[in-house]
This record gives C-alpha cells, sequence and structure tokens, in this order.
C-alpha cells in the first residue's frame, strides 16, 4: 500500500487507488525515451536536416610554390620553352625526375605541361632562369596554371588566320606569333581581357581535338572557330589580379609563313 507520505509526495489525493494512478502517471513522463535508429527505409528526401550537404570545391590557386632536389649531372628532367621576347618561360613536358617525384606527393599542386615558370630561385629573367635550372641542384620555382577558355573567332572569306603556330605536342597546338592583321589581331583588338597571344595553347577547334593534323585543317576553314585554348592571361577583368600582371601580347619582329 501506498503510504500517506508517499501520496504526499505527488500531490493531494482522495483515496489509495487514485495515488497510485497518479503516481504511474508521473513515473511515465520521467521515464527517458530511446532514440529510434535510422534505416534505409527511411525517406529522408522529407526530412532535410537529414540530407548532407556538399560544399563546392574550392577552386585552387593559379600560382603555386615547390621545391625540387637533384643531382647536377642529373638535371631537372623538365622540358621548357622560353620566348625571349616576352619573357614567358612554359613547362614542355615532365619525365621521370624530381618533377614526377613532386607530382607523386602533391596531387594538388601538380606540375603540368603549359604551365608558366615565373621564378627560379628569385630570379625572373627568361634566360637566366634557364641557366639556374641547368646549374643548380636546388630549385624553388613557382609556376603558374593556365586558364582555360572557349573563344568564338570569325574567319572571313579570303582571309588569314594571321598567325603562326608550332606543334606544342602530338594532340594541340602552340601560337608562336600573331600577326598585325587577320582574324586573330581583329579579335585581340574586339576582346583585349580574351586576347590570343604567344604562349596560348590550342585545345580544340570546332570539336576537333587530339591530333594536331586535323586540328590544322580545321583552322585553315573559313567562317566562325570555335577554340577551346589554354591562356597565360589574366582570368578575370580585374586589374588587381596577380595574374594580370607581366602579361603583354608579343611584339611583332618578323613575319613568319602562318596560317
Amino acid at each position: 500500500m501506498l503510504s500517506k507520505s508517499f501520496s504526499n509526495l505527488f500531490g493531494v489525493v482522495d483515496d489509495e487507488e487514485e495515488a497510485r494512478a497518479y503516481a504511474l502517471e508521473v513515473l511515465k513522463e520521467n521515464i527517458p525515451r530511446s532514440v529510434p535508429k535510422m534505416s534505409d527505409e527511411i525517406d529522408r528526401s522529407q526530412m532535410p536536416f537529414l540530407k548532407r550537404v556538399f560544399q563546392p570545391k574550392t577552386p585552387s590557386e593559379r600560382e603555386f610554390q615547390a621545391t625540387l632536389y637533384t643531382r647536377l649531372e642529373a638535371g631537372y628532367n623538365i622540358a621548357v620553352n622560353c620566348n625571349g621576347a616576352t619573357g614567358l618561360v612554359v613547362v614542355l613536358q615532365v619525365d621521370k625526375g624530381p618533377g614526377s617525384k613532386w607530382n607523386a606527393i602533391y596531387p594538388d599542386r601538380q606540375i603540368e605541361a603549359n604551365m608558366r615558370i615565373l621564378e627560379v630561385n628569385h630570379i625572373t629573367d627568361c634566360f637566366e632562369m634557364i641557366d639556374e635550372l641547368r646549374a643548380s641542384s636546388e630549385a624553388v620555382i613557382r609556376f603558374r596554371r593556365p586558364v582555360t577558355k572557349r573563344l568564338l573567332v570569325m574567319r572571313d572569306p579570303g582571309s588569314k588566320l594571321g598567325v603562326t603556330l608550332l606543334d606544342f605536342d602530338a594532340t594541340s597546338v602552340w601560337v608562336d606569333q600573331v600577326m598585325t592583321s587577320g582574324a586573330v589581331s581583329e579579335w585581340n583588338e574586339q576582346n583585349p581581357l580574351e586576347k590570343i597571344t604567344t604562349g596560348t595553347r590550342i585545345l580544340e577547334v570546332n570539336g576537333v581535338k587530339g591530333n594536331v593534323h586535323r586540328m590544322y585543317e580545321a583552322l585553315r576553314k573559313e567562317g566562325v572557330l570555335e577554340l577551346v585554348v589554354e591562356s597565360h592571361g589574366p582570368e578575370t577583368a580585374n586589374r588587381k589580379e596577380p595574374a594580370s600582371e607581366g602579361w603583354y601580347p608579343r611584339p611583332v619582329s618578323m613575319k613568319k609563313l602562318g596560317l
């Protein structure tokens, strides 16, 4: 039997049966409830708080620094191209050696073809950077990634494209020189932030890619040329962007046979 004191603990009641019922109700309210387990049968679409939110991947910075080590007699095994007229030094190929070892360790800072070399051991001159790479066993190199863009260049009937091109590799074409007249020159005048300059790498022409011979044939055609290129120019119209520093078109020195 419930004692009078126990009954008074839960409040004033008239009889023993009412006191017992009242006590059970109070106890039920204070019993911890188990949390139901989640299962695949639950419709998570109706539960926004269960949806996993994926943050967009932060775009990688265009510039990064790499420190490479080698023996003087071995070299760095990184093929580069140096254009003295613009001071542009770009990576052509990364062979087995310090560069490939760096790439294996740092997947977010890969040294790849057509990256621009801005500095080697605090040296910024085009030819002096090449000499430093040949004469050093430790190189602190600052790289800049190119920007991939899609451009629509109009080539009128009977006009020239107005560029001199070289094979960058078996799958892409490198702009060596831009003439003062032609479709590309007109494009540059109308689109100063999307210029095609020395060092621009053409990856695709009107859907043709992966074969330089077919790309050359596509570039000879008249009409609209849809180009996918890698540019070393500024990425945006923001003049404070670091990529815009030191970027300028190559002055025309001598005309070569081009498209």
